[in-house]
């Protein structure tokens, strides 16, 4: 533990060594030449150039003139020293100079000439007080290291949180966050926004056929198939639920909608999965029901796009499944009734 030590007058400085050798303080950097100790410390550097000395406490004697009182304000201002304790002595008792040191930040005072055992407990209650600063700042470095972790852990909780653990894609929670902020977007901007819900053609019977197993790896092909699919880094697919998907579309109206669907629908047939119950073709396939909010009613609601397209996709199993209904929610859409 380093004490840097200023003294104009040299059997002054060499009576503060002692005392300090006497407390086993043999670190001591020790100087009459103000000039030195600057240059020991680096003080006029800058504040991003690594210390000659490492200082733990200064004792700093105010009786050689206003660049004492300099220095002391320089090294308070500096964010290497500012926790550093200041001890300064004067052969003055709390004259204007010492008072100035105080308003600069000195920790304490020492008059001279020194009293020996004074001196000591000051020194070494300085010193402790360093020791303190230190450990003061180790926890709270601490703690922070510890807050950073526990937002990086809650990032990742909250990512978790919206993924979907079977495929990797989102949930239907992070569906309806952003489903809801995509509206916002397309109504206030009178932007269409489309979405895709379609769902794998007799998945029932493919599970009772094929095995749970064979039909977790389907839905992560399909999954898959679909995230290479969709291009645009807005474009963001989520597991509906079982083996229901849903695509969010910004910007994307009818038919460009309609477009991304049938690419959705060869996608999967090319997998060439096979299904041999699957009515509509011997391998896996999907029926997709695509809706378009145009942003033109400001009255709209996204329960009432999902809607429409779980009509639409409802109309295009009743149609004969592995092919594509699509409408807009602010127009005349005749579907099907559902069965009763």
């Amino acid at each position: 533990m380093a004490i840097a030590i200023f003294e104009h007058d040299n059997n002054q400085l060499a009576e503060i060594v002692a005392i300090l050798q006497e407390g086993g303080h043999f670190d001591a950097f020790s100087t009459n030449n103000l000039a030195k100790l600057r240059d020991a410390m680096n003080i006029d550097g800058g504040t991003n150039v690594v210390m000659r000395v490492q200082v733990n406490l200064l004792i700093l004697d105010l009786d050689d003139g206003p660049e004492a009182l300099d220095l002391l304000r320089q090294l308070k201002t500096d964010v290497r020293y500012k926790d550093v304790p200041v001890i300064v002595t004067s052969e003055y008792d709390f004259d204007q100079q010492v008072r100035t040191a105080y308003v600069y930040g000195a920790s304490d005072f020492i008059r001279k000439p020194l009293n020996k055992s004074e001196a000591k407990a000051r020194i070494h209650a300085s010193l402790r007080l360093n020791h303190e600063i230190d450990r003061r700042k180790a926890r709270e470095n601490e703690i922070t290291e510890i807050a950073n972790q526990l937002r990086d852990l809650t990032q990742v909780l909250m990512k978790l949180s919206l993924i979907d653990q079977l495929t990797g894609v989102a949930n239907r929670r992070a569906f309806d966050q952003t489903l809801e902020q995509e509206f916002k977007r397309s109504r206030r901007n009178r932007q269409p926004l489309s979405i895709l819900l379609f769902d794998v053609d007799h998945f029932k019977f493919f599970n009772d056929t094929y095995g749970h197993q064979a039909g977790d790896l389907c839905l992560r092909r399909v999954a898959q198939e679909v995230l290479n699919t969709i291009k645009r880094p807005g474009d963001m697919l989520a597991r509906f639920g079982g083996e229901e998907f849903s695509i969010i579309l910004p910007d994307t109206d009818v038919s460009g909608a309609k477009v991304i669907a049938q690419r959705v629908l060869a996608g999967i047939a090319a997998l060439n999965i096979r299904h041999e119950h699957n009515s509509a073709a011997p391998c896996v396939t999907v029926s997709v029901g695509a809706a378009t909010y145009l942003g033109s009613d400001p009255n709209s609601e996204t329960k009432g796009l999902v809607g429409l397209a779980d009509q639409l996709l409802y109309a295009a199993k009743k149609a004969g499944r592995n092919r594509v209904q699509s409408g807009a929610l602010d127009e005349q859409v005749v579907i099907p009734p559902k069965a009763s």
